[in-house]
């Protein structure tokens, strides 16, 4: 900035005039040094008049694309829009008037930008002259209304969130909650806010949600379950997944918790749990029942195959020889007709599977006959032994007496599969 240059006077007396001389040096090396600060200082600087006349500017007019000789002189109405222009003046007035600095903001047009905002600072430096420093703050605010637009959007978030979120301080008391934890709390903001959130929970997991929030050499902790009871009464489940928060220096700065609603996924797998246990219960019944049918049915084979042994036994020594009497009395072909179909019709009804054995069939004895049907059900020597009380050598001898009857004995045929086959023709 300008300033006045020091008047000499070649009256006055030597010594007067030294004093001059090194008065002047001092006033130039100050206004050196006051002009290296003004070029340091990135700020636009003007000395104003009452009617925002330009006095002084520092090397930043160029902010109205000027120099200083054409920035000088000239009214701030010449070089700020019309608004600008008559905010500036009344804050210059303000200025003088209460001797008090005095800021405001205001958008502007200047340089090739079509809109820079701008702070101006105006402070009076005595009854007549303001200096104005304009600062242009526009990357400052687009900074700001990013923060305020990142913060809006993290707030809406959090907010609208479904997972409740806690914030801890350092002594583990609650600085903010979401709606959604206080929601799946049972309690108000307020009730919940300065309180200690270790104290919402049961005591089972307290210890391990406070060491995962104030230990910093932990890993990463995975969410664990929790439950808590609200003010109702009510049981509530959560998943957990707290981290602690640090400053540079490493130390504890607070806690954030996320808590994720698992209320009725927990009452669900219980339900399904105890659905199982009752599944469970009655496939074990089912068994039981089950087992106790096999025997039953065993006992009710056992008893139609000794029915079965029965009847042809009985058929064989209480009604064939009979048949066989009739068959050799004098009997004209009408009765001989009558007694074929007698013995045939006996012969279908005695035995599903004697229809097709030989008649050497019937001439096995009773015993002969169990032990056919037990090895046509597929006994082994030692099951008909047990089961007739006989001793393995006997059911063997039986077993060989029956190929000779059958007529098979020297043939290399099994003999479960030949009686099978006889009952299974008995069936077609």
């Amino acid at each position: 900035m300008a300033a006045a240059a020091p008047r000499h006077t070649d009256e006055k007396p030597a010594g007067r005039t030294a004093c001059r001389g090194a008065h002047t040096r001092d006033l130039l090396a100050l206004r050196k040094h006051n002009a290296a600060v003004l070029r340091a200082i990135p700020d636009l600087i003007l000395v104003l008049d009452r009617r925002g006349r330009i006095l002084d500017c520092n090397h930043n007019q160029d902010l109205f694309e000027l120099d200083i000789d054409e920035c000088l002189g000239r009214t701030v109405e010449d070089l700020l829009p019309g608004q600008t222009a008559a905010r500036l003046l009344d804050h210059v007035r303000r200025a003088l008037e209460s001797d008090t600095l005095q800021v405001f903001e205001n958008r502007c047009s200047l340089l090739h930008y079509r809109q820079r905002h701008c702070e101006f600072r105006l402070v009076a430096m005595d009854e007549r002259q303001v200096m104005v420093i304009i600062r242009d703050i526009t990357e400052r605010r687009k900074v700001e209304t990013a923060l305020r637009v990142g913060e809006e959007r993290y707030r809406l978030l959090v907010e609208t969130m479904n997972e409740g979120l806690v914030a801890l301080n350092p002594e583990g008391r609650i600085t903010f909650v979401n709606p959604a934890f206080s929601a799946l709390s049972g309690r108000r903001r307020t009730e919940l806010l300065g309180s200690a959130v270790q104290d919402l929970l049961p005591a089972e997991s307290r210890h391990r949600y406070m060491r995962a929030i104030r230990n910093p050499a932990a890993p990463a902790t995975h969410p664990f379950r929790v439950s808590f009871t609200t003010n109702r009464g009510r049981r509530r489940h959560a998943l957990v997944s707290p981290r602690p928060l640090y400053d540079d220096a490493g130390n504890l700065r607070g806690s954030l918790s996320v808590f994720s609603d698992i209320t009725d996924l927990v009452r669900t797998t219980r339900r399904l749990q105890k659905r199982e246990d009752e599944l469970e219960n009655k496939s074990r019944h089912l068994e039981e029942s089950n087992i106790a049918l096999k025997v039953l049915l065993k006992r009710k084979l056992e008893d139609e195959d000794e029915l079965k042994n029965d009847v042809l036994q009985n058929v064989k020594e209480l009604v064939h020889p009979y048949i066989d009497k009739l068959r050799r009395s004098r009997l004209n072909a009408n009765q001989q007709a009558h007694l074929d179909t007698l013995a045939a019709n006996l012969e279908e009804i005695v035995s599903p599977f004697v229809r097709n054995l030989t008649n050497g069939y019937l001439r096995l004895t009773p015993q002969e006959i169990r032990i056919a049907n037990y090895i046509r059900q597929g006994r082994t020597t030692k099951e008909i032994a047990d089961s007739l009380n006989l001793s393995p050598r006997t059911v063997d001898a039986h077993r060989n007496s029956i190929r000779r009857k059958l007529g098979i004995n020297k043939k290399r045929v099994h003999l479960q599969t030949y009686l099978q086959s006889m009952s299974d023709e008995k069936r077609l």
